[in-house]
């Protein structure tokens, strides 16, 4: 039996933007991928899991999921994906509820 491997993508975000670019060969696959939003109250994060194909690829980066939280915190979504890339980034589009902290991971 395999070992599952998690990472995290982003740990308590409050603000949107982009998280900084993890190496994810290690990951096995399937893989998923989980968004938690807590805050004081109701929140609403949406959020996007990307992907590098290639180091030498002159696509850059391409959304592979779209994670959408709301609701009373906490709040959480998630996705699988078969197929296996070099790096994963996640991405804060969209956040609202005071205090509110996003964390996404990545396992497989």
């Amino acid at each position: 039996m395999d070992t599952l491997i998690a990472i995290r993508l982003l740990t308590g975000a409050q603000v949107t933007g982009q998280g900084a670019a993890v190496d994810a060969m290690q990951l096995g696959s399937p893989q998923t991928f989980t968004g938690t939003v807590k805050a004081p109250g109701a929140v609403a994060v949406s959020a996007v899991v990307t992907i590098l194909a290639r180091n030498d690829s002159d696509e850059g980066w391409l959304q592979l999921g779209v994670l959408t939280m709301s609701g009373t915190s906490p709040a959480a979504d998630g996705f699988a994906s078969a197929a296996r890339y070099m790096q994963y980034a996640a991405r804060v589009d969209a956040l609202s509820g005071a205090g509110a902290a996003v964390s996404i991971n990545a396992a497989g």
